[in-house]
């Protein structure tokens, strides 16, 4: 079919755009030759009445310029210009419309030429300049929209790798991907932009990585040691739990990710020493320890101070015990062991060695100035500590807890202490020193002596007590025991008499506190022996208080028949003696005495009760009644002269008659013999029955 004339007119006007056009590919291309081909009456047939009289203007003037303007904007990139000169041997440009498209314009590269195809019903011929020419052009190899994005961020990746570069102390670092292995799996979206994926965000992620860790110095060296070949390789792996994983191997990094790509972030905060191969322990615990160096030294520091010792070291067997703990706690053992137990325990020592006794036990015990910590399975407390050959030893349980129990551990308890007794009670002791100082004051004064000394036989008396009660003897003995004797003396030694009697009979001026060990004896007692005063007492040590209510009057030795209380019981007694005396002598005109042979006769015949108020019975009572029957009777003259005369001696004398075989039938007699008033009793009972006996029948 032939083409109409304004059909053929319209192309031969536009023609000269289209030359403008193909100058423009000329140039772009960098291929001269470039043409444009027609088949018009095939074309022309299949178009509309409107775009038919206008294909000249549709085709040259607008299609081949807007494509011209794609090419040349494409072709700015050598490797793309380079690819669709590859692609387009022919140098041709071939238009033709389709009626199967299912878009307005479409380009094609297919047998050297460029064909550009359109729908009949042409429309939107601008379309032309924007569409990807990049990802039309046939390459051999990877798709050139890849290749071109790759070439892209080749900037961005020289840039990461100066990072890793300079972090590492190594500049030769390399990439390494098996591109055509890795881009046919990927997502289309992935794929156009893989140089960015890679070089902007993996790589970027890995070298803020790998800069912000490989300032520990431990860490760097380990790590190039491994990664010796400098070498970063990228993997597809959808086998990996998760998105992004690095591995080392080979002597290079590897870095893997899964087919769909995300959370490339990730990267940046991958914890890189775990993966770092290292000999003996694992680089992420070696960096915890060399990062408490500083804490271990401080606390060494402390110790040092606390004993006047400058040489403390530790000793640590990190590669026998980090395989037996938890990873948790073994990524931390250097924060659990300087920081936290080394702490702990450099505070124990220095409340302990304040005490300078516990300073030169601890010293003496712990001579090699040594401190080992390791793990022990076998113990029952999360930790204990112990000294072994001249060492400090602390030891812990497989799971560490607890740590801060190091700090009141009982360190005295374990001190070795020459002299026999454990440190803690000769610390206890020392703790007490002024509860027996200020007790010993409240003895000498109540004595009056300074020359007083308290004797304790600890040596003798701790291995028989309980850790319990052993732990706190100088408690129980100075601050207990003491003072309640001391409360005693102040008490009982406030009277003279007692007094002068208390320093006759501890004549050694010592009061001895000892252990007796004898079931049926109280809890504490008191006696008088070899010139001193011993306090003795159970080894369960109960009751402590009793001792400041002891008989000490009663118990306290003097000389002759009477007890000192019954002395004291008399010369409380002797005033009223006095006053009833004096009743006798107003009644009869004549003066009385009351013999002193009465408290010998009576004292031993009487209950020990009564013995001790003697001086109440005899004086108090009976003379009392006896004084009253006389002034009574005296009242009539010729008793009182007939009396006179019958008691010359002017005596009075009470005593006991305790023979069986006695024929007394009464309570008490009164009778006159050689001059004496003799009253005679059965029983240191019915007294007032004196005071109505009938004497009168016996003048």
């Amino acid at each position: 079919m032939s083409v109409p004339l304004s059909v053929r007119k319209n192309i031969r006007d536009a023609q000269p755009k289209c030359d403008e056009a193909l100058q423009k590919i000329n140039d772009a291309t960098g291929k001269e030759g470039w043409t444009c081909e027609v088949d018009w009456p095939t074309v022309v047939p299949q178009l509309s009445d409107s775009d038919k009289n206008r294909i000249g203007t549709i085709y040259f003037d607008d299609a081949m310029e807007y494509l011209a303007r794609n090419l040349v904007r494409t072709c700015k990139i050598e490797t793309s210009k380079e690819a669709i000169s590859e692609a387009t041997n022919n140098n041709k440009i071939v238009i033709r419309p389709n009626a199967k498209l299912k878009s307005n314009w479409t380009v094609a590269f297919a047998n050297g030429d460029i064909v550009v195809e359109h729908l009949p019903n042409i429309s939107s011929v601008s379309t032309l300049e924007y569409l990807d020419l990049v990802a039309l052009v046939p390459t051999e190899g990877l798709p050139l929209s890849v290749r071109l994005n790759l070439e892209n961020n080749n900037k961005r990746k020289d840039e990461e790798l100066e990072i890793i570069g300079t972090a590492t102390g190594h500049e030769e670092w390399i990439i390494e991907a098996d591109f055509d292995s890795i881009i046919p799996k990927l997502a289309k979206s992935d794929q156009d932009r893989i140089g960015n994926i890679y070089y902007d965000d993996a790589l970027c992620y890995l070298a803020r990585n790998i800069k912000r860790t490989l300032q520990n110095e431990t860490i760097k060296e380990a790590f190039n040691e491994a990664t010796n070949e400098h070498k970063i390789t990228f993997q597809l792996n959808d086998k990996i739990a998760q998105p992004w994983t690095i591995s080392i191997k080979d002597g290079g990094l590897i870095i893997q990710h899964k087919v769909a790509i995300s959370s490339i972030s990730t990267l940046e905060y991958f914890d890189l020493p775990t993966i770092i191969p290292s000999p003996g322990l694992p680089i992420p615990v070696r960096v915890n320890i060399e990062s408490h160096k500083k804490q271990h030294d401080e606390n060494i520091e402390t110790i040092n101070t606390a004993t006047g010792v400058e040489d403390w070291t530790t000793e640590i067997d990190f590669d026998t015990i980090v395989p037996q703990l938890e990873k948790s706690e073994a990524l931390r053992i250097g924060a659990i062991y300087y920081d936290d137990a080394l702490c702990y325990i450099a505070r124990n020592i220095k409340r302990n060695c304040a005490n300078e006794t516990t300073k030169e036990a601890f010293l003496e015990g712990v001579q090699d100035h040594k401190i080992i910590i390791r793990l022990n399975p076998k113990i029952k407390s999360p930790w204990t500590v112990k000294i072994e050959n001249n060492c400090l030893v602390l030891e812990h349980l497989k799971a560490i807890s607890s740590v801060s129990t190091l700090e009141y551990f009982d360190l005295p308890s374990i001190i070795p202490s020459p002299g026999g007794l454990p440190l803690t009670v000769r610390l206890n002791i020392e703790a007490n020193k002024k509860s027996y100082d200020d007790n010993m004051e409240i003895i000498h004064t109540a004595t009056g002596s300074e020359e007083f000394i308290v004797e304790i036989p600890f040596d003798t008396i701790v291995p028989q007590l309980a850790p319990s009660e052993a732990n706190r003897i100088g408690n129980l003995m100075y601050d207990d025991a003491l003072c309640y004797l001391a409360r005693n003396l102040k008490r009982v030694l406030a009277d003279e008499s007692v007094k002068e009697a208390f320093l006759e009979a501890v004549s050694e001026k010592k009061v001895i506190i000892n252990i007796i060990n004898d079931a049926k004896a109280p809890n504490w007692s008191m006696k008088f022996k070899d010139g001193a005063l011993h306090i003795l007492g159970k080894k369960e040590m109960n009751s402590i208080s009793q001792i400041e209510y002891l008989d000490t009057i009663g118990l306290m030795p003097v000389p002759g028949v009477l007890s000192l209380e019954a002395k004291l019981n008399i010369a409380k007694n002797q005033e009223r003696k006095a006053e009833e005396l004096e009743k006798v002598a107003k009644a009869t005109g004549n003066e009385y005495l009351l013999d002193d042979s009465v408290w010998e006769d009576i004292y031993p015949k009487i209950e020990p009760s009564d013995q001790k108020r003697i001086g109440n019975l005899v004086i108090d009572d009976a003379l009392c009644y006896l004084t009253r029957n006389i002034v009574r009777r005296c009242a009539d003259e010729m008793v009182k002269e007939a009396f006179d005369e019958i008691t010359s001696a002017r005596t009075i004398v009470f005593k006991l008659d305790k023979d069986p075989k006695s024929k007394q039938k009464e309570a008490w007699i009164i009778e006159f013999k050689d001059g004496v008033v003799v009253c005679t009793g059965k029983a240191m009972a019915s007294l007032s029955t004196l005071e109505y006996f009938d004497f009168e029948k016996l003048l």
